[in-house]
């Protein structure tokens, strides 16, 4: 296992540590880009009241949203269908461009059609983990623009210590030596334009779309658990944390005037599963709790 890689991006994860008796099967449909699909998790009533999406983050085991955190059976005890859309084969690849959201779009069509077939603007939550968040925050951007159809009825948007800043993101990985992620984030890259330009045109902090503009009608919350002397202690500096990017963006929608937008900083709460091991870039430091009040 990449040493790194567990203190920027995600580690992989067994589904052994899965609690459940059987995951929830996989979804795929053939109008779905290849090798991609989604995973379901219903709630016990009858009738759901809304959606609420989990994205995992890149190189996470797929089902890693549903035992990492409280958060999803929560959400489905309290009458959520809880999806997990995955994006590349075996979310090993970063789905961040513009056929991704088109895709993610197509793969959220599906389920409101299968699961909510009499019903219109059904609530959605949309959210997920690391890159699963910057996914989010990226997808929710391209349909304020106007880039991606049908309509959805996006009502929050959250991101678990999303990296924002892709360019501040490929060059960290390349000072410490990560030649796999390296090479995972460059993949979807290449072309007349040059590398650097790619990275900061897919970054949400840099979106054209957001230009002039706030967030929009959703509510976004952005989570970081900034702990210095952890990230010093295994070997990395300040910068190489997500909570750079995400303070960056906190900012640029503040001067907006948006404020439907918070940028909650933890201490002390993530912990990653099996074992409950100390990492604050994890599912963890998102209390349930507030997280259900947020969303009343």
């Amino acid at each position: 296992m990449i040493k790194s890689v567990l203190l920027i991006l995600a580690i992989f994860l067994s589904i052994d540590a899965f609690a459940q008796d059987a995951p929830p099967p996989k979804i795929f449909k053939a109008s779905f880009k290849k090798g991609t699909y989604y995973i379901l998790r219903k709630p016990p009533e009858l009738s759901a009241k809304g959606v609420m999406v989990m994205l995992p983050g890149l190189t996470d085991a797929v089902y890693s949203p549903l035992f990492q955190s409280p958060l999803a059976d929560s959400m489905s005890r309290n009458g959520y269908v809880v999806m997990i859309p995955v994006l590349s084969d075996d979310n090993m690849h970063l789905a961040i461009k513009d056929d991704d959201m088109q895709n993610l779009a197509l793969i959220l069509s599906d389920l409101l059609l299968t699961q909510f077939p009499n019903e219109k603007a059904v609530p959605i939550i949309l959210g997920g983990m690391s890159v699963g968040g910057t996914v989010a925050i990226r997808f929710y951007q391209q349909y304020k623009a106007k880039q991606l159809k049908p309509n959805f009825n996006i009502t929050r948007v959250y991101a678990v210590d999303p990296p924002l800043d892709f360019v501040r993101l490929h060059q960290s990985l390349k000072q410490m030596g990560e030649k796999t992620m390296t090479a995972i984030v460059e993949e979807p890259f290449a072309g007349r334009e040059s590398l650097t330009q790619q990275l900061k045109k897919y970054s949400p902090l840099f979106d054209p779309a957001l230009v002039g503009e706030t967030f929009g009608s959703a509510k976004l919350r952005i989570y970081c658990e900034p702990d210095v002397s952890w990230y010093i202690a295994h070997g990395m500096q300040v910068s190489d944390m997500n909570v750079i990017d995400c303070s960056a963006y906190y900012r640029q929608l503040k001067q907006k005037s948006n404020n439907q937008v918070e940028l909650v900083l933890t201490n002390n709460k993530g912990y990653r599963q099996p074992g409950d091991v100390r990492h604050p870039h994890a599912w963890s430091i998102v209390d349930v709790q507030d997280f259900l009040n947020w969303i009343r």
